[in-house]
C-alpha cells in the first residue's frame, strides 16, 4: 500500500502510524509527520524542508532514511528500526542533542548501533532530465551500482530524490537522481527548490537529454538560469553540462560535433541556453 501527499500545502501534519500495510510514502510541505509502526522501507522527507517533528520509530523494515534537507528538525525518533546509517550533518538541533545527550536524548531517539554522520565534505552531482531519458542509468554507471531504477516509458519510478555516494580519485561524490521533469505530481518549481536546498550546495548539474529539447526541458533550464543563484551573479548554468544519451556514434567526433551544431541551431531561446551551459557531452547508455 502506498500513500502520496504531494503539493497539499494546506496539510502540514500527517499521522499514518500503525498501518502495517503502508510500504511507500511520498510527502511534501509537512511540518509534522508520524509514520511509526508501518512497513515503510525507504523514506525521504527532503521536500519537507520545514519539517520540525518526525516519528518513524518501530519500523523494522526501514533501511534507508534521508533527512539531509531537514535543517529545522527539533524532534526525531527512528528507534527500533534497522537503519545502519544516518546523515544529520545539516540538522543543527539534532547535532546538539547528539553531542549533549547521545542515546539519552528525549528529542533524538535512534538505534544503539546507528552510524551517525556528523560532518561531511562531499561534491554533489545533480542529475536532471525527463523520465526514460537515461537519468537513472547514468547514475548507475557513475556509482558502479544498479540501485537506480530506470523506467523505459513515461511513468516515473523516481518519485523521490535518490542518493548514492561514491569515491573517485580519493574524492567523495554524492550522485542525486532527481524526480523526472514534467512527469510527476511535484511541480517543476518544487523540484528546483529541492535541488537548490541540498546541503553543501551543488558542484555539478548533469542535464540529461536523449534527443531534441522538449518544452519541459527548456522550461527547467530557463528556471535554472533565472534562479536565486543568478540574482547573486553566480551563473548557475556555468555548472550545467548537457549529457546527450543513447547516442550510438558518441566515439565519432564528426557525428557528435554535427549534432552539437544542430543543438546550437535550435530556436533562439534554446540555442542561447545551450551556449550558456558549460559543455555538451555524448554517451551511449549501457543496457
Amino acid at each position: 500500500m502506498s500513500l502520496t501527499m504531494i503539493d497539499c500545502q494546506d496539510i502540514t501534519m500527517l499521522n499514518c502510524s500503525s498501518n502495517k500495510k503502508l510500504t511507500e510514502l511520498e510527502v511534501s510541505d509537512l511540518i509534522k509527520l508520524n509514520c511509526s509502526n508501518t512497513s515503510i522501507k525507504i523514506l525521504s522527507v527532503n521536500v519537507c524542508s520545514n519539517i520540525e517533528e518526525l516519528n518513524c520509530s518501530n519500523i523494522k523494515e526501514l533501511v534507508n532514511l534521508n533527512i539531509t534537507n531537514c535543517s529545522k528538525l527539533k524532534f526525531f525518533d527512528c528507534s527500533n528500526s534497522n537503519l545502519t546509517g544516518l546523515d544529520i550533518s545539516n540538522c543543527k538541533t539534532l547535532l546538539e542533542e547528539f553531542y549533549q545527550n547521545s542515546t539519552g536524548s528525549r528529542w533524538f531517539k535512534y538505534p544503539p548501533n546507528l552510524n551517525i554522520v556528523e560532518k561531511r565534505i562531499t561534491k554533489n552531482v545533480i542529475i536532471v532530465g525527463h523520465t526514460g531519458g537515461g537519468k537513472s542509468t547514468l547514475c548507475n554507471v557513475l556509482t558502479g551500482t544498479d540501485e537506480f531504477i530506470e523506467s523505459g516509458n513515461s511513468f516515473s519510478i523516481t518519485k523521490n530524490f535518490q542518493y548514492k555516494e561514491f569515491e573517485w580519485n580519493v574524492k567523495r561524490f554524492n550522485v542525486v537522481d532527481t524526480i523526472g521533469v514534467g512527469d510527476t505530481k511535484l511541480s517543476t518549481k518544487k523540484v528546483l527548490d529541492g535541488i537548490f536546498s541540498i546541503p553543501e550546495g551543488i558542484s555539478q548539474i548533469l542535464f540529461v537529454i536523449d534527443g531534441r529539447f522538449t518544452a519541459e526541458e527548456a522550461e527547467i533550464l530557463n528556471l535554472l538560469k533565472g534562479s536565486i543563484f543568478d540574482n547573486f551573479e553566480i551563473g548557475i548554468l556555468d555548472y550545467v553540462t548537457i549529457v546527450r544519451t543513447k547516442f550510438s556514434n558518441f566515439k565519432n567526433k564528426k557525428v557528435y560535433e554535427d549534432d552539437k551544431e544542430q543543438l546550437h541551431n535550435e530556436n533562439e531561446n534554446i540555442a542561447n541556453i545551450i551556449r550558456s551551459c558549460k559543455d555538451v557531452i555524448y554517451i551511449d547508455n549501457p543496457r
